[in-house]
């Protein structure tokens, strides 16, 4: 057994160095047995996930996202292993401090990131950055989480000392072009996705080298970034930092210090409290 390990390793591990493509899964060993995490190229170190020995024991459906492993008694924030439905399984950062605990991140950025997140569309499909820190899990596994039930999105902003939040009731990436449907707002900062003003719900993802906007220009090409585009008009949100070099949301900040963007299941259960997100 512990031979036949060693050649399933040794296979991926060739895979791997052989290819570019941030798809290529990578493998942690833990205790003479090995886990495939798919999005391997978003891990710095395999001892900083906090439930990698539990991992190997668990069942699938204890790993579907961050909400189960809090109620399994995970209360400490930081890198995790999961396994969607009928997915592979990924490295992710889980909130397990913030209002109701077990969030999934799936975009952190802060003003002075060395991410310029200029990136294609390959990147962006499979993530890119530090899971500890700035990154981008990627358009392919956050549809991968969300579609076989309803998550509820949170967009986290801090405004200097001012923290506030736009929350949308639902969320879900559909597989073609990524095309992002949202619920119902409510929430302290501006309504920059789903607004009269600027509406990109059911709009298509677009980067650089894929324009899936309603506007005669590639607006993420123009502005820098990938980002559901409606029109390249300057009021759009842009949670990442553009070629203008800020990180802007609506009319709540046109420079913020710090965005988060997090999931969490859709729970009636949960008391909601408005406690400040820790950087």
């Amino acid at each position: 057994m512990a031979f036949q390990v060693l050649l399933f390793v040794a296979a991926v591990f060739l895979q791997s160095a052989n290819s570019a493509d941030p798809n290529k899964p990578g493998v942690v060993l833990s205790g003479g047995k090995a886990i495939v995490i798919q999005n391997y190229h978003l891990l710095k170190s395999k001892s900083n996930i906090i439930n990698m020995h539990e991992a190997y024991k668990m069942k699938e459906k204890y790993m579907r996202d961050c909400d189960p492993l809090f109620k399994l008694g995970y209360t400490e924030s930081g890198i995790y292993v999961i396994q969607p439905v009928d997915s592979p399984y990924l490295v992710v950062h889980c909130n397990m401090s913030y209002d109701c605990s077990g969030w999934t991140t799936f975009q952190r950025n802060t003003r002075n990131s060395e991410m310029t997140w200029t990136e294609a569309w390959t990147s962006f499909k499979y993530g890119f950055g530090n899971i500890e820190g700035d990154h981008y899990l990627g358009n392919h596994y956050m549809q991968l989480i969300t579609r076989h039930k309803w998550y509820k999105m949170r967009v986290v902003l801090d405004k200097d000392d001012d923290q506030k939040y736009a929350e949308y009731s639902s969320m879900k990436l559909e597989a073609e072009n990524y095309n992002l449907k949202l619920g119902a707002f409510k929430g302290g900062a501006t309504d920059a996705l789903s607004s009269s003003v600027n509406m990109v719900d059911n709009m298509g993802f677009s980067a650089k080298d894929m324009d899936n906007d309603n506007s005669r220009q590639n607006c993420a090409d123009k502005y820098g970034g990938g980002f559901w585009f409606n029109t390249c008009d300057p009021a759009m949100p842009t949670v990442q930092l553009n070629q203008r070099g800020r990180i802007y949301w609506g009319d709540f900040c046109d420079d913020c210090r710090h965005v988060t963007m997090i999931v969490k299941p859709v729970d009636m259960y949960c008391r909601p409290e408005d406690w400040p997100m820790e950087e």
